[in-house]
């Protein structure tokens, strides 16, 4: 009951910073001589305050960015048959764990193949890159520092600064943003951003003598396998889970957990010379890119609810694997592992 009624103090609905758009919008399309119809629903979504103090810049972007580059002039949404006057909306509303934000437009969509062109030009891509990516990976170079598809630099656009400063932004808050463009039709953004920074359900593992917890709402099952179920693809290991190949991350390697003391008294008897560990594996997905992976742990202690604490700056160097701190129940500290980096 204590930990209920302190998440909520915590909560505000999020009209609080949705109320200064309205007009930075009419400013906008005043300047842009465009003709701009803005929405907002689910105002009275709420979330952490932390996250409204927070999330106000990366919107402000978001909304520029559809306001300028989404949304044409009049004249040309009149020739392709559109309504002269383009939609912006701005929607909040809750799923699960999460708060969805989404920035939605019926403007021009993004040019994939301009977007490439952009990039090769600033050399933040190569032409073999670009053959190689597909649309969805192309959406995302507009989150790359510098590059903007805008000729000239305007009090708006064309500086390159806004969009990855909304991902760093949304990152260290935990989220992830999803892009959906059709060209000729439209554009949607949605930030995904956990309900609250202060608890979250996570799911504790041990490595050697070390305790970790993974975020629950990126764990998809847990499951053993054998070690003989480990195979090698371009030195990657892997292992088969209903017919789909799924990357394993060695944990312990990757953070360099020292290896605990082997007991050497175990004793098999010669009647089970096949005898082989289990291995826990924890597969996870993360909706940014859609990957899944297993990341192999030696032992689960259980599920619990924990409060985050931020990283100290005295962190070892492994610290972008690490998002938080968190102190268990029983008096010992589990680093909060940031799955998004490690997949």
């Amino acid at each position: 009951n204590l930990q209920n009624s302190a998440m909520k103090l915590r909560m505000m609905p999020v009209e609080n910073i949705f109320n200064r758009f309205p007009r930075m919008i009419r400013d906008i399309a005043k300047n842009l001589n465009k003709e701009i119809d803005f929405f907002i629903e689910g105002e009275d979504t709420e979330m952490d305050r932390t996250i409204i103090d927070e999330i106000g810049d990366p919107l402000v972007h978001l909304l520029r960015n559809s306001a300028d580059h989404g949304i044409e002039s009049p004249e040309q949404r009149s020739n392709v048959g559109k309504n002269r006057t383009g939609t912006i909306k701005l929607i909040a509303k809750h799923e699960g764990n999460s708060v969805l934000i989404i920035v939605e437009d019926d403007g021009d969509g993004i040019n994939v193949e301009k977007v490439k062109e952009k990039a090769i030009e600033k050399e933040i891509i190569t032409k073999e890159q670009a053959l190689a990516m597909s649309n969805d990976e192309a959406l995302q170079i507009i989150f790359m520092a510098g590059f903007s598809t805008m000729e000239t630099t305007t009090e708006l656009s064309g500086r390159g600064v806004g969009m990855d400063a909304v991902l760093s932004k949304v990152k260290s808050l935990g989220g992830i943003i999803l892009i959906n463009s059709q060209k000729g039709v439209g554009s949607r953004f949605t930030v995904k951003l956990p309900l609250t920074l202060a608890i979250m359900e996570v799911l504790i593992v041990r490595l050697s003598n070390e305790l970790y917890a993974i975020p629950i709402s990126y764990v998809e099952e847990v499951r053993e396998i054998v070690p003989n179920e480990i195979k090698h693809i371009n030195n990657v290991k892997v292992t088969i889970v209903r017919d789909k190949t799924i990357p394993l991350v060695e944990l312990n390697k990757l953070l360099n957990v020292p290896e605990k003391p082997k007991d050497l008294n175990l004793d098999f008897s010669e009647s089970e010379p096949d005898f082989q560990e289990l291995l826990p594996v924890i597969i996870v997905r993360t909706e940014e890119g859609n990957k899944t992976s297993g990341f192999l742990v030696d032992s689960i202690v259980g599920q619990d609810d924990v409060v985050i604490k931020p990283l100290s700056k005295i962190a070892s160097d492994k610290k972008e694997f690490i998002a938080g701190t968190a102190n268990l129940g029983d008096g010992n500290l589990a680093l909060i592992l940031n799955v998004t980096n490690i997949t």
